[in-house]
């Protein structure tokens, strides 16, 4: 095997482009066979924009031009208000049935509407966390092969926006990803999002 000999420089240089390959989209472990796919087609787009104005940031893809920087912070201060006002009205009209309800309990069978009320909260907060947390985990360890705690740790860190990114579903390289599974992902975030600001509403 031939011996390859670099200058510091040159060494700088391929690890230079590396990194701005990466920056660009271009998973490191990729290679000819199994090559990255598209960063920038619809559907990655779709969740680039939902991670943006709600806050997650995963950071697996970012906008390499300053046009395109631009555009993120202009997108960014209109979007992100809009869709915190969307989720506050999507977490207020569930609580105000949930009032009216408790309201309705006590009226009729007498009932403390305190109680009616702590018990609608933990029946909606039970069938919430099965269904926006334990049940998109268990999908997505699947389809991804990580562990379940590695899943209810990446709807953790999804669902509280913190968005590390060190666990991002739906861009592993290898696997080969059904659009409605992407889909799912987008709604399971958005819709679990409503629900904790229907949860916190109701506290």
């Amino acid at each position: 095997m031939p011996l390859l000999v670099l200058t510091h420089r040159q060494l700088d240089d391929i690890i230079l482009k590396a990194h701005q390959a990466g920056r660009r989209g271009l998973n490191p472990l990729s290679t000819q066979q199994n090559s990255s796919p598209p960063q920038w087609s619809f559907i990655p787009a779709v969740g680039f924009s939902l991670t943006l104005v709600t806050t997650i940031g995963y950071g697996n893809i970012a906008p390499s031009t300053w046009a395109g920087k631009a555009l993120c912070v202009v997108y960014g201060l209109i979007g992100i208000p809009i869709y915190l006002v969307l989720i506050d009205g999507l977490g207020r009209l569930p609580g105000g049935l949930v009032r009216d309800l408790a309201v309705r309990v006590y009226i009729s069978k007498g009932w403390n509407a305190k109680t009616v009320r702590r018990i609608i909260w933990f029946c909606l907060f039970t069938f919430g966390l099965f269904l926006f947390y334990l049940l998109p985990a268990l999908v997505i360890s699947l389809v991804e092969n990580w562990s379940y705690p590695e899943s209810l740790y990446y709807m953790f860190v999804s669902l509280s926006t913190i968005g590390f990114g060190d666990y991002v579903a739906g861009v592993q390289i290898g696997n080969s990803y059904w659009v409605a599974y992407k889909i799912l992902i987008f709604f399971w975030i958005a819709s679990g999002l409503a629900f904790l600001a229907m949860v916190f509403d109701l506290l």
